[in-house]
C-alpha cells in the first residue's frame, strides 16, 4: 500500500554524457496538485450564472480541465528533476527533455526526460606531436597588389555624363534579381551598391556585358548564366533574371605610385618605406594564418589520440554562434535578411562539421589547461580590455563594466586561456612559427 503512494525513479546512463531518469508520480500526489490548481482558479475564474468564487469545483475542473493538466505538468516536472539534481552530484549541461509523458487529469503521472552532462575527460599523448609548418614568405607581386589596393582607395571619382558604362567605371547601382527552384522563385532586393567594373573589357563576366553601355538612371531586365564569385559564391553557375538600375557612374583616377603617394597614406618618409611596412603587415598576417592553421592541425592529431563524446548541446550552441556570425556578416553587407529568404536549416547542417571540430578542439584545449594548470589573471583580461578601449577611444572603466555585464569579459578570459594554452602546447613541441 504505502509503495503505491511513493514516487519512484529510475535512472539510465544511455552515453558517457546522455543521461535518461524516468520518474513516476502516484495518483495521490497528482490529485493533491490538481485540487491546489483547482481551488486556486475557483477564485478568479467567472462563468455565467455563478458568483465569483461560487462556481462548483466539478465544473471548473471539466471545463479548464486542459489548463490544469498543463500546470501541473509544468510544476511536478519542474519540482521533481529539480529535487533530483540537488540530491545528485550531476549537472546538466543544457535544459532536460520530456521524451515521454503520460498523464490525463485523475490519474497518476510517468515521464521520462533526456539530459547531457559536461563529459569527464583526460586528455593524454599531447607532446612530442609533429607539425609541418609553411615557410613565411612575401613575394614582390604581393605587395605591389596591396599597394593597387591602396590606389583604389585614394582614387578621385568623377561624376560620367553622356556616355555609358565602359571598363574600369565605379557604378552605383539598385534593382533585383530572381532565383528559380523548382516550382517556385525568390526575388531578392539588390540594396544600392558599388559595383567596379574590370579594367579590361576582355575580363568582363556575362553580367558586365549585360550593363556595359547602360547610361545613369537605365533600368535593364536580363536573364544569364553567372559565371564568377562577384555577385555572391552561391550564385556561380545559376541562371538568374536580374533587373538593374545604374544610379551613379563615375570614373577612376588613380593616383600615380611615388613618394608623394606613400606619404599621403601616413608617416612614410618615401615609398620604400611603405613597401616595407605592407611587407612587414603581410608576413604578420600569414604568420597569423599559419599558427591558427598549425593549431588546428596539432589539436586534431590530439583528439585523433583520445575518443571522447560530444554534448549535442555543445554543438548545438557552436552552431548558434556560426549562424549569428554570417548573418551580422551579411547585414554588415548591406543585405536585407527578410527581403532575402536564406535557408537556415540547410545553413545549420553545413557548418555542423565545422562545429563538432570546434567543439572537440575547445574541450581539449580545457582539459589541457586544467592538467597543466594553466591559468588566466584579472589583470591579463583587464590589460586586453584596455587595448581594446585605447583603439576604440572610449573610456576603459566603462569598457571594462559594460564587459563585465555583457559576458565579453569572460569571453575574452576565454581567448586569452587558449592562446596560452595553444603557446604552451608549441613550446613543448617545438613548433616555431616563421
Amino acid at each position: 500500500m504505502t509503495e503505491k503512494n511513493e514516487t519512484k525513479q529510475e535512472f539510465k546512463d544511455i552515453t558517457s554524457v546522455l543521461k535518461e531518469l524516468s520518474i513516476a508520480v502516484p495518483v495521490s500526489e497528482t490529485k493533491t496538485e490538481e485540487e491546489k490548481i483547482i481551488q486556486t482558479l475557483s477564485k478568479s475564474v467567472s462563468i455565467k450564472g455563478f458568483r465569483k468564487g461560487k462556481v462548483p469545483l466539478e465544473l471548473i475542473k471539466n471545463k479548464y480541465k486542459q489548463n490544469i493538466e498543463e500546470e501541473l505538468l509544468e510544476k511536478i516536472i519542474q519540482d521533481k528533476v529539480k529535487n533530483f539534481f540537488e540530491k545528485s552530484d550531476l549537472m546538466p549541461i543544457s535544459t532536460p527533455s520530456v521524451k515521454e509523458l503520460d498523464y490525463s487529469l485523475g490519474n497518476p503521472l510517468s515521464f521520462t526526460v533526456e539530459f547531457e552532462i559536461r563529459p569527464e575527460l583526460d586528455i593524454q599523448g599531447y607532446k612530442d606531436i609533429k607539425v609541418d609548418i609553411e615557410k613565411i614568405k612575401v613575394s614582390n607581386k604581393e605587395v605591389d597588389e596591396e599597394i593597387e589596393n591602396l590606389r583604389k582607395r585614394a582614387a578621385q571619382l568623377d561624376p560620367v555624363e553622356g556616355r555609358g558604362v565602359i571598363a574600369g567605371d565605379l557604378l552605383t547601382m539598385s534593382g533585383t534579381f530572381t532565383e528559380s527552384h523548382g516550382d517556385h522563385s525568390h526575388t531578392h532586393e539588390i540594396g544600392r551598391r558599388n559595383y567596379p567594373m574590370p579594367d579590361q573589357k576582355s575580363e568582363f563576366s556575362n553580367f558586365d556585358k549585360q550593363i556595359e553601355g547602360m547610361t545613369k538612371d537605365d533600368e535593364k531586365s536580363f536573364e544569364i548564366e553567372v559565371d564568377n564569385e562577384r555577385l555572391g559564391k552561391s550564385l556561380k553557375g545559376k541562371h538568374i533574371e536580374f533587373n538593374v538600375k545604374i544610379e551613379e557612374i563615375h570614373t577612376v583616377q588613380l593616383p600615380e605610385v611615388d613618394d608623394e603617394f606613400a606619404k599621403s597614406l601616413g608617416e612614410f618618409e618615401d615609398l620604400k618605406t611603405l613597401k616595407e611596412e605592407i611587407k612587414n603587415s603581410l608576413i604578420e598576417l600569414k604568420k597569423s594564418e599559419e599558427r591558427r592553421k598549425a593549431g588546428d592541425t596539432l589539436l586534431d592529431k590530439v583528439i585523433d589520440k583520445n575518443e571522447f563524446e560530444i554534448p549535442k548541446a555543445y554543438i548545438e550552441d557552436e552552431i548558434n554562434n556560426i549562424i549569428n556570425y554570417k548573418a551580422t556578416q551579411l547585414l554588415n553587407m548591406g543585405i536585407n535578411l527578410r527581403h532575402n529568404p536564406i535557408d537556415w536549416e540547410k545553413m545549420r547542417e553545413d557548418v555542423r562539421e565545422d562545429a563538432s571540430k570546434n567543439v572537440a578542439r575547445m574541450m581539449t584545449l580545457i582539459n589541457i589547461a586544467d592538467k597543466e594548470e594553466i591559468k588566466v589573471d584579472e589583470k591579463e583580461v583587464e590589460e586586453k580590455v584596455k587595448d581594446i578601449a585605447d583603439q576604440r577611444k572610449v573610456s576603459n572603466t566603462k569598457l571594462l563594466a559594460d564587459f563585465k555585464k555583457s559576458g565579453e569579459y569572460d569571453r575574452i578570459k576565454t581567448d586569452i586561456l587558449f592562446t596560452k594554452t595553444v603557446d604552451f602546447l608549441f613550446e613543448i613541441n617545438h613548433i616555431k612559427i616563421g
